[in-house]
Order: C-alpha cells, then structure tokens, then sequence
C-alpha cells in the first residue's frame, strides 16, 4: 500500500474502530458469561436450599437419624423425590464418591467431572460441561451431619438454552460490528479524503512554488487551521514573488547603474582629454615657433586659457555633484527665503538675457521658506537661467513662477526655445548630456548643468520635472520641500 497520509490517517481510524468493536465484542462476550454463571450459580444455591429442607422434612417426618447407613438406605426414595423436585435425574453417592443409586445396568452414569471431588471435600460445587452444541451443569451437593460427610447428592441441569440465547446475542453484536466496520472503512475514507485534500494542495502549490510559480491561488475553504494555514501560504508566496521583483530591480538597476558608471567615465575621460588636447597642442605649436607670429601666438594663448577654464568648471562641477549625491550635507542648513533669492537671481540674469532681446518675467509668491543651503538654491536658479538664456530663442520672454502647493515650493522656468524631443528628454538630466543639433550661442558648455541641479534637488529629497515640445519650448519645474 502506497504510504500516502490518506492510508495513514485510514489506518488510524480503522485501528481505533477495530480496538473498539473488540473490546465491545470481549467485553459482551465476558458480561454474557458472568451473567450466565450468575444465573446458574443462583438456581443451585436455591436448589441446594430446597435439597437442604427436603432431607430435613424427610428424615424428621420418617424418624430417622441422618447417618451413613440411613442414607445409603433411602437412596432410592430421596433420588425419586429429588429427581421430580428438580426435573433432572440425581444421583446419590456414598462419603467416598461412589455410585450408590441407582445402579442398574441400563441407568446411564453422569460423567465424572470435578465437582464431584469439591463435594469429597465437603464443598457444594458445579461444572459447566460444553460439548455437541450443548451445555451441561454438574452439580454436586454434600450431605453433612455434625460436620462428618454423609453422602453426595449429584444431579445434571441443561443450560443449552441459556448458552444458545448468549452466543445468538454474541453473534448479532458481531454482525453488527462487521457491518459497522465496513461503513467505518467508508467514513473512515471520506473523512481522510477532507482532511487530507488541502493538505495535497498545498503539497501541489508547493511544487509550484519549488519550479518558480509564485502566482498561485489556493482554493481551501475552511475556517480551521488548514484554512489559516493556506491563507499563510499564499500571503507568503505573494511576498516571496514580491522579494523577487525588488531583487530584479534592484539587480536591473546595478545594471543599469554600471552602464551609466561606465558611460559617465567614458564622457568624463572624453570631455577632459579633448580641452587637454587643444592644451597640449597649442603649447607645443607655441614652443616649436618661437614666438615668430604674434597674432597666432595670442590666440593660441587665448585657446590655453579658455580650455583651461573650460577644465576648471567641469573639474569643480564634476565635484559638486559627487558632493551632493552623498547627501552628507558639509554645509550650513538654515532657514532662507525662496522668493527673495529668486527675485535676486532673476535681477542678477537680466543682464545676460538683455544680450539677447529676452525678457525674464517673475511671479514669485512672497515668503516661500525651506531649510537649506542659500548657495545651494542660487546655483539651482542661475542654472535653470542660464540654460533658459542659451537655448531659448532671441527676442522671447522667460517665464519664472513660484507657489506653494502640496507641502512642496515649486520653481517653474519656461523658455520659447526649439524644445527637447521625447528621445532625448530620458537622458537630459545626465552628466555630459547635450541636445543634438542645438544651436546654443554661447561655446563652452560642459552638460552638467542640469545634472547638477538635479543632484543639489535629489539632496533635498526633491523632484525635478521638464516637459518640451519641439519648436515651442521647455518646462523645468523643481520641487522643494516646505516648512510649515
């Protein structure tokens, strides 16, 4: 049989209803006969009375002293007596257990059986005799006078009746038992295939689970602890699945991180070889001519300069973004008015913007407040400004707003430039990142303007957001945290 918990649980049902339909059985079995031998028992001590008072009755009316010779003489009379009395033949024996009547050839002797030595003893005994589907009572009754054994009164009751009545009940309870037994092994089925079902389907989503199936719905309607427990189950694989998409994402973003490591290092080695080169190259040009051409020795002083100015930003811009995406803040947190830093910034930009016909308008709601850095947000703005100035188109108006909504300050810059494709809008807040086919006036740009602002905005747990439409302009919106 296949060790399955459905046997097991079958097997211990059945062992339990077998131990009890036996012991219900054994223990009928043993009732039926202790009641039976109280009945026998019963009748013989009410026989034994009647044989008692009848000797009495018999030896006093007839004068007769009870003694071994009287006894042995009225023999005859006392087993006719006796034998119609009892309905059964008696048997009178002398002291020593010997046959004294009757004693014809034709009479038939009762087997010698045990209680015919008790009685030597001077013991009022019976044997219950079962053979050939019947069942026979020896009894055996001393006759004593002045504590000496006279003789030995025998006599055989039938008790086949009383015995046949017990074993028919005996045989009813186990006809009943077998039939018990047999529906048991039915329940006894039943109630294991119930209990053992959703153990076998959690078994079953558990092999699920094992070959990477976390999307499993566990069908167990039930209130008990296997209902629980299959709620748990579920609950547990839901969470598992859900471990495993946040270790994906996380491994996806490791990726995708290395890539962007990889592509930052790239642009930096890039970015600072290419003003290193036309460094070097001016300066060796420089050395070999010896100074002979005046005009070209000025430019080429003025391209040293200018890339290594060039070098220098993108040196001290390349180590304030480290700065800010530690969030490790070195410098002083205060309490700064927003609005009054913009309004200074925009006055600040005016100028720049004038070189171009732009206009830069301002609705800054008053006393906008954040803990934070005041340089900090100066270079958020000058940034956004500056960006605004180069790529917005001559003769245009930018727009600068600033309200309170949502617990955050938001800053909205919005220029009429040629826009931003959707393409390339993914990657505007990277490192070294420029638009293609921008037509920038000013020369010089080192793509980290953007990427600045956005990590000075991360380091205060902000956001940063821009919408651009090609030909029409850009959107950058920047979101601070409030004070109360």
């Amino acid at each position: 049989m296949k060790k399955s918990i459905t046997n097991k649980i079958m097997l211990f049902f059945l062992g339990i209803i077998f131990f009890v339909i036996y012991s219900i059985v054994t223990y009928s079995n043993s009732v039926l006969k202790n009641n039976n031998e109280f009945i026998i028992d019963k009748e013989i001590k009410e026989k034994s009375k009647s044989i008692d008072l009848y000797l009495k009755e018999y030896f006093e009316f007839n004068r007769l002293n009870l003694n071994n010779i009287s006894f042995r003489a009225a023999s005859s009379n006392i087993s006719k007596d006796l034998s119609y009395r009892l309905e059964s033949m008696v048997y009178i024996y002398d002291s020593e257990g010997k046959l004294v009547y009757p004693r014809t050839k034709n009479s038939q002797k009762l087997e010698k059986t045990q209680d015919l030595d008790e009685a030597i003893d001077q013991k009022v005994s019976y044997t219950i005799k079962h053979s050939n589907s019947k069942t026979n009572v020896y009894s055996s009754y001393p006759i004593l006078h002045d504590d000496k054994l006279i003789g030995i009164i025998r006599y055989k009751s039938d008790y086949t009746y009383l015995y046949n009545q017990s074993k028919s009940f005996i045989e009813k309870i186990a006809y009943f038992s077998i039939g018990v037994f047999f529906i048991s092994i039915l329940i006894a089925y039943i109630i294991s295939k119930k209990i053992t079902k959703p153990i076998i389907t959690l078994a079953n989503k558990t092999k699920e689970i094992a070959s990477g199936n976390f999307d499993i719905d566990i069908d167990i309607n039930s209130d008990d602890e296997l209902g629980r427990l299959s709620l748990d189950f579920e609950t547990m694989a839901k969470k598992i699945k859900h471990q495993i998409k946040i270790i994906e994402k996380d491994r996806d973003d490791l990726i995708e991180l290395s890539k962007k490591q990889k592509r930052f290092f790239d642009n930096v080695t890039h970015e600072l070889k290419t003003p290193m080169t036309t460094i070097i190259g001016y300066s060796e040009v420089l050395k070999d001519n010896q100074f002979t051409d005046e005009k070209f020795f000025n430019k080429g002083i003025d391209r040293i300069i200018s890339e290594a100015n060039r070098l220098n930003r993108m040196i001290v811009q390349l180590i304030e973004i480290s700065r800010n995406s530690k969030k490790d803040f070195d410098y002083e947190l205060k309490k700064i008015n927003v609005s009054k830093i913009i309004i200074s910034i925009c006055e600040d930009m005016i100028h720049k913007s004038q070189k171009y016909n732009m206009k830069i308008d301002v609705d800054v709601k008053e006393n906008l407040k954040i803990i934070g850095n005041e340089d900090k947000i100066k270079e958020i703005l000058i940034n956004l400004l500056d960006n605004a100035i180069k790529y917005g188109k001559i003769n245009t108006t930018i727009y600068v707003k600033a309200e309170v909504n949502d617990g955050y300050i938001n800053i909205k810059v919005v220029d009429s430039g040629e826009g931003i494709c959707e393409s390339e809008l993914e990657n505007i807040l990277s490192p070294f990142y420029r638009v293609s086919k921008s037509d920038t006036r000013e020369i010089g740009s080192t793509g980290l303007g953007l990427a600045i602002v956005k990590s000075i905005v991360e380091s205060y747990n902000g956001i940063i957001e821009i919408q651009s439409e090609v030909n029409k302009g850009t959107m950058v919106l920047v979101k601070l945290p409030t004070i109360s």
